[in-house]
This record gives C-alpha cells, sequence and structure tokens, in this order.
C-alpha cells in the first residue's frame, strides 16, 4: 500500500500497520517486549517507534534507538532526549542493513550510526562516554549556584519530563523545577483510562519531590501521533491540524474534568501551575476557566483541599496565540513557548517529514521575529514567561534566545550541563550583539552559517553540538 500510485491506498498504509501490530498484540496475549537473553546493552532499529512503544522500551532497559522516519522534533525524538537515550531519526533503509544482534553504535550527539565498528572506533567511543561523564559530574557541582550571567543576569533552567520515573534521574541535579510535565504519556501504553484517584497520586508524588521547586503540569495533548488504544478516533487526513490538544479535551470534558480535579488536589502539596495545550483563541479560554471553575466547586463540595490560586498558562504554540496574546494576556498568568509546533504551524512543515526536514528551521527569519514579539508582549503584560521547545535546550541557540528576552529555558536533562555551562561563560551584552546581528539578517542560511561560526569559536570544546543542517 506504502508504494501504490493511488494517494488514498498510500495514506491508509499506516493504520493497516498499525492494525496488523495490534491484532498481533492480542493473539500473543502479553503487553512485555523481551529481549535475546545474549544481547547485552539492546538497540531497538525500526522502520517507526509510536510514543507508547518507546515508552515500554525505556522500562525494560532499551540503549538506544533508530529509526528510518521521523525528525529531530519528532515526539520519539524529543521523548529519546528527555529520557537521556541516544536516538537516530530519519535513517533510510536502516533496517535492511542492519541484522539482530549485530554489533552497532549509536551517536546521538552527531546523529551518526556506525555498525559492526572496528576495536579502534570502539575504543574511541568509551573515551568519548567517558569524557561527557566526567564534563557532567563536574558541572553537577556547579549547578548548585544558580546559573548566571557573567554579568551577573539570573537564567532559570527548568527541566521537561514525560513520565514520573524521570525525576529518578534528576536527584543529584540542582534543577530548578519542572517546566513541563507532559501528562498525554499517564493514558497512552495501557488498557483503560486512569481514573481521578491514579492522576491525583502521580501528581501528589511530582509536586512533593520537586518542593520547594515549582511543577508546570500540562494537560493532557492527545492526538496526532499519541493516541491512546482505548479511545475511537476518526479518521483524519491531516491528525496533526486536527483533533488534537486542547480540542480533544473540550470534545472529552468528563475526561478533562477527572484531570483537573486530580491536579487541583495535588496543587495543596507544593508549587503547581496548570498549562494547556494548543490554544487558539478567547473562546477556548474562557470554556476553560469555566470548566476549572466547575471542578473546584465540585472538589469543595466533597471537602476536598486545593490552592484557589493555582496560576494557569498557555502554551504558545500556533501563530493565532502569538497574534491575540495581548488579549489572552488578560486570563491568564503565564505562557510557555513550544517552539516545536510554532514552527511547523508557521512554516507550514510537517516536523516528521523527511521531505521537508531541511526547511524545519528554528531561526529561519519569520520565526526570530515571531520569537521577538512573543517576548515584548509578555513583557507588556506582565506574564511570566517561558520557552519549553527542542530550541530551548539545544547549545547552538542558548544565547540567541537569551537576547530575544528569554530568562527561563526548560529542556531535556541531557542538555542542562552544556547550556549551564554556556551561560556561565557569557555576557549578557554578548546575547544582545549576536541576537541583534541575526535579527539583521534576511536569509535563513546566512543565519545559520553566522551563527554556527560564532559559537563554535566561542565553545570550541561543543563543537560537535553546533553541527546542524542547514
Amino acid at each position: 500500500l506504502s508504494q501504490s500510485n493511488n494517494v488514498y491506498f498510500r495514506e491508509r498504509a499506516p493504520d493497516v500497520i498499525s492494525i496488523g501490530q495490534k491484532v498481533l498484540k492480542n493473539l500473543m496475549g502479553s503487553k512485555e517486549v523481551a529481549f535475546p537473553k545474549y544481547i547485552k546493552d539492546p538497540i531497538v532499529i525500526a522502520h517507526t517507534i509510536s510514543p507508547p512503544e518507546f515508552v515500554s522500551f525505556f522500562k525494560i532497559g532499551v540503549k538506544a534507538v533508530v529509526t528510518e522516519i521521523g525528525g529531530k522534533t519528532s515526539h520519539v525524538a524529543i521523548m529519546a532526549r528527555d529520557l537521556k537515550i541516544p536516538a537516530v531519526v530519519g535513517v533510510k533503509d536502516i533496517t535492511k542493513y542492519v541484522k539482530t544482534g549485530e554489533k552497532v553504535i549509536v551517536d546521538g550527539s552527531i546523529g551518526k550510526v556506525l555498525v559492526d565498528p572496528s576495536e579502534d572506533v570502539l575504543s574511541f567511543y568509551v573515551k568519548k562516554e567517558l569524557k561527557q561523564r566526567k564534563f557532567e559530574k563536574e558541572v553537577v557541582k556547579r549547578e548548585k549556584a544558580k546559573c548566571r550571567l557573567k554579568t551577573g543576569e539570573e537564567v532559570t533552567l527548568l527541566a521537561n519530563l514525560d513520565i514520573e520515573e524521570e525525576l529518578e534521574m534528576i536527584k543529584e541535579r540542582a534543577f530548578e523545577g519542572i517546566g513541563l510535565f507532559r501528562t498525554e504519556y499517564i493514558f497512552l501504553n495501557r488498557e483503560n483510562q486512569p481514573d481521578e484517584e491514579e492522576q491525583y497520586n502521580i501528581y501528589r508524588k511530582l509536586v512533593e519531590k520537586t518542593y520547594p521547586n515549582e511543577v508546570t503540569i500540562r494537560t493532557i495533548d492527545i492526538g496526532g501521533d499519541k493516541k491512546p488504544e482505548y479511545m475511537e478516533f476518526p479518521d483524519e487526513k491531516n491528525p496533526f491540524l486536527g483533533w488534537r490538544g486542547i480540542r480533544f479535551a473540550l470534545s472529552n470534558k468528563l475526561l478533562f474534568k477527572s484531570q483537573l480535579r486530580a491536579i487541583l488536589r495535588a496543587s495543596k502539596h507544593g508549587k503547581l501551575r496548570i498549562m494547556f495545550p494548543m490554544i487558539n483563541d478567547i473562546d477556548e479560554i474562557k470554556e476553560i476557566i469555566t470548566l476549572l471553575d466547575e471542578s473546584k466547586h465540585e472538589l469543595k463540595k466533597n471537602n476536598l483541599e486545593y490552592d484557589n490560586n493555582i496560576p494557569i498558562g498557555i502554551m504558545v504554540e500556533t501563530p493565532s496565540s502569538v497574534i491575540l496574546l495581548d488579549i489572552i494576556a488578560e486570563y491568564i498568568d503565564f505562557i510557555s513557548v513550544g517552539t516545536n509546533d510554532l514552527i511547523q504551524y508557521t512554516l507550514a512543515i510537517d516536523r516528521g517529514n523527511l521531505l521537508v526536514a531541511s526547511d524545519f528551521d528554528p531561526v529561519h527569519p519569520a520565526i526570530l521575529r515571531m520569537l521577538r514579539t512573543i517576548s515584548d508582549k509578555a513583557e507588556e503584560h506582565n506574564l511570566d514567561m517561558s520557552i519549553c521547545g527542542e530550541m530551548a535546550g539545544d547549545p547552538l541557540y542558548v544565547l540567541l534566545l537569551l537576547g530575544l528576552g528569554y530568562r527561563k529555558l526548560s529542556m531535556a536533562i541531557i542538555n542542562i550541563p552544556i547550556v549551564y555551562d554556556i551561560i556561565c561563560n557569557s555576557t549578557l551584552e554578548d546575547a544582545e550583539n549576536l541576537t541583534n546581528t541575526l535579527l539583521n539578517m534576511n536569509s535563513k542560511s546566512e543565519i545559520h552559517k553566522y551563527l554556527i561560526e560564532y559559537m563554535t569559536s566561542r565553545f570550541k570544546e561543543f563543537e560537535d553540538y553546533f553541527k546542524h543542517d542547514i
């Protein structure tokens, strides 16, 4: 089907594969994934991996993943960074060239997959890994001090989390809070929907373990490639422009209110904020506030405590939310910029499509101007502002974002040490001068070239992290 000349049949191919996988899973009578005992440090190489499958692989100890399709900002790629699992996506026909049991090195830092490496190459990568661990330990010691520019300005580094198990991975870090907890993964990879009590216990533990730091919980962002098996979804030609995010939540009010009540109940155990995804207009905000008030009333009626002044905010990830931010600001306390979807929707580019992956560009002149507009509007309306997309944790863009006015960066745990080091060895003047230079350029290739050369000359030790395709 995937090779058919008929567009309709080609688009149905993934559906057939998905149904086949479900049938096999039911026939086998088990959801558990297992590897042959002789395979040490298993690596998964597949045509594609869904977010629920990725969570399963993480829980059984998979060390790395490689897929034939997907882009740098696809959900699986993002989860891999969040969970500190090396991943390379978009490697054409890789499943044809690698056999089960074959030795493979996956270098997620530069997007390289090495099959049947020589002893010299293995030795090189062992040394590279040891060097990286040593660097991280040194930075962890320094992280006990606040992250500040050399000129004294404070920058807050926050962590993005997908599943509660990740908290164990950041215990040793002096992180300053959780800037994004993606709740949809509580609903995935299971046979039934979590009830209010189960959700409450997860959120409560998260808040208690993070205290006295703050947790920002994003409400369910289901749809696109994140669909629970126990829920019915319509057949959509373009699900990323369809029934997802807040649209899904507002269409499933009982589910949504159950989650709101669970979050509200957890708010009495520490510092907690609620954030809503994929907001497009003021009517959505008003409906959310109505449902939130109803949820509070229901809790009060049952003598269940909550923080009545819990801050609410939105993900700014659609052009509409940027344009209307000065109006939306009246109803919210904070914003967090989701650059992954913002870039996708602004440039009309599918971030998981390899044919246009090179055009998915965080430093496109339109994106830089949009990020400046958001920053200016947030300051004008006294909104607390952070940025939580992949751009926030990419070492290449750190100084650029600081120059655009962002002082709260939320990222995958694995990126914190390098970002911390770059910030502590820079001045605000460095960041603002760089940003002003880039804003005066009109060509994305020109911006890329200048930015890479500048960051490489300043931070030679991180050169590999600045190698981006143009």
